[in-house]
């Protein structure tokens, strides 16, 4: 196969184009696949899909320390992961569009309602929405050190798959999740599980005198429920959960219609717009 064959993936994250997991996880790529970096410079945890329109962007590309060769390209962006993954899909790749969209490794789970807040999710989010196949990687582990050889030994196995497939379905992001502790090299098809964290909010105070607050918390437990991700994780088994940026609730719809909204009429006459003083 040869280097114009190849297929390009491109790659981004939330951790920063600088991070231990989408490093290992573009080398990975690599080996068939011309790989294409365009990461956040900075972290950007938890931006979920926030996009930059106040402020122009900068992008600088980037060789690895000491002026050695990477095997992929590598950029990074002044902005959150939607940020560039659209830089990445628009501007460096406008001319030859990605065969395949990938984020991650994320460091630490996107489990449950995690996807809302995370930036590894949204990056794949944003590739999908507009029309790219797209999937998010992310390593459930709390604190380093990191070992991502088998988050990338599944990353190269279902990137592979998505590419040699050809009804993948466009406008959904696979979210998967390798456990820090594999029972068995094993996929689970999942549904977003439960979980909650505990709530804080922890007052200080600077050096003027002004308080400031760190908001927070810790994971206070999760459900064990049957096809769900936390329970795979739980199992030890590789977590797949197939996302659609969709947020429209059917039976809540059928419900709402119930309620008898169309009787609703506006009456101008009724309402008091005056500043109150």
């Amino acid at each position: 196969m040869t280097e114009r064959t190849l297929p390009t993936i491109l790659v981004s994250n939330d951790d920063g184009f600088s991070a231990e997991g989408i490093q290992a996880l573009a080398a990975g790529l690599s080996q068939f696949a011309n790989v294409v970096v365009v990461a956040p410079a900075l972290n950007q945890s938890a931006v979920s899909q926030a996009i930059t329109l106040k402020k122009p962007l900068k992008i600088h590309q980037h060789s690895a320390p000491g002026g050695q060769e990477l095997p992929f390209q590598l950029y990074a962006v002044d902005g959150t992961p939607t940020d560039a993954a659209y830089m990445g899909l628009f501007k460096v790749l406008a001319d030859s569009p990605p065969d395949l969209v990938v984020s991650g490794i994320n460091h630490g789970a996107n489990l449950g309602k995690d996807v809302l807040y995370s930036g590894t999710v949204a990056a794949a989010l944003e590739a999908a929405i507009h029309g790219f196949k797209a999937v998010a990687f992310s390593l459930v582990k709390s604190q380093a050190p990191w070992d991502f050889a088998k988050a990338v030994d599944c990353a190269v196995h279902f990137c592979q798959m998505l590419l040699e497939a050809k009804d993948v379905p466009r406008g959904v992001v696979f979210n998967v999740n390798v456990p820090g502790e594999l029972s068995e090299d094993r996929m689970v098809i999942t549904d977003l599980g439960i979980h909650d964290y505990t709530q804080s909010v922890e007052e200080r105070t600077c050096p003027r005198g002004e308080p400031y607050y760190w908001i927070g918390g810790s994971l206070a437990g999760f459900e064990r429920i049957p096809g769900t991700d936390w329970d795979a994780i739980a199992n030890g088994h590789v977590s797949v959960t197939p996302l659609l940026p969709q947020f429209f609730a059917r039976n809540e719809a059928q419900w709402l219609g119930k309620q008898r909204l169309s009787s609703w009429k506006l009456d101008p006459s009724q309402l008091d717009l005056k500043a109150k003083s």
